[in-house]
């Protein structure tokens, strides 16, 4: 199987273009690795973990952009990131796990119970990509929010590569997640919010209650025109309307519906803290 360990994206682009078909690129490998050898595949593989282009965090006036292969021990670790972002970020699985495992990683792999997906929905963030087509390659953009799966993930060719991520500013960011186990969590429910004092306006996702995270817009208004008492008060009740309705028939309906309402308190808690209501 072939091999490919290209030193820059230029030479990447080169090196796929000329690739047979089915070839699959590699960072951190936390998922794919397990994959392959579980299932015993044999893959042709583009290993990108050494392309600067992909592992750096920028800040700008208006917004940050972090590289498709930045850890996210790096991300937890930056205290110039949104704190929704850096508190997601530490609470991806183990130890391990987050000084290995990358957000274009945790988002190209789509799971439902992935962190990363709902909180850069709540930031409005984009999706930086680079599509291949025919002999051509077009950088492009996906905003998280119009993010649809398809037959390869997240992306609209099977070629194509995630090359970073356009985040906004925010006055206030949020995550918190219910999980299986205290040393390798993975999501059974999660909650991505950010706030903008100035412009009233917030984004609020639910994540693994369905293939993508949802959006609770009963749950954004609250948040923007309630006082704090008042949000205490009800934005866990809202919430688990939200998952009621999102999943009605699921076996795990009733226990989500309750779960829920901690993290909407925890998130009610924060934004008054913060002086976000």
């Amino acid at each position: 199987m072939l091999r490919l360990r290209p030193k820059s994206l230029g030479e990447l682009v080169e090196q796929v273009l000329q690739a047979p078909h089915g070839l699959r690129y590699i960072a951190g490998g936390t998922d794919l690795t397990i994959r392959i050898h579980l299932d015993g595949l044999d893959l042709h593989l583009a290993d990108i973990t050494s392309l600067e282009d992909l592992k750096g965090i920028s800040l700008y006036p208006h917004g940050y952009r972090v590289g498709s292969t930045v850890t996210f021990s790096r991300i937890s670790a930056s205290n110039h990131l949104p704190g929704g972002l850096r508190a997601m970020a530490s609470k991806v699985g183990s130890p391990q796990i987050r000084s290995r495992g990358t957000m274009g990683g945790n988002v190209g792999n789509l799971s439902p119970a992935g962190d990363a997906i709902p909180m850069l929905m709540a930031l409005n963030a984009t999706m930086e990509v680079l599509q291949f087509q025919e002999e051509a390659v077009i950088p492009g953009s996906i905003p998280m929010g119009d993010m649809k799966p398809g037959p390869f993930g997240v992306l609209p060719g099977p070629r194509d590569l995630i090359t970073g991520f356009s985040i906004p500013r925010w006055d206030f960011s949020h995550f918190g997640k219910v999980g299986s186990r205290r040393t390798v969590t993975i999501s059974k429910l999660s909650v991505g919010c950010a706030l903008d004092r100035g412009g009233k306006r917030c984004r609020l996702y639910l994540g693994a209650v369905g293939s993508l995270p949802i959006r609770c817009g009963e749950a954004e208004d609250a948040i923007v025109n309630l006082s704090g008492r008042e949000l205490l008060a009800e934005l866990p009740a809202i919430l688990s309307r939200a998952v009621e309705r999102a999943i009605p028939n699921r076996a795990s309906m009733p226990y989500k519906r309750e779960a829920v309402k901690a993290l909407g308190l925890e998130l009610a808690q924060d934004l008054v803290s913060e002086g976000g209501v």
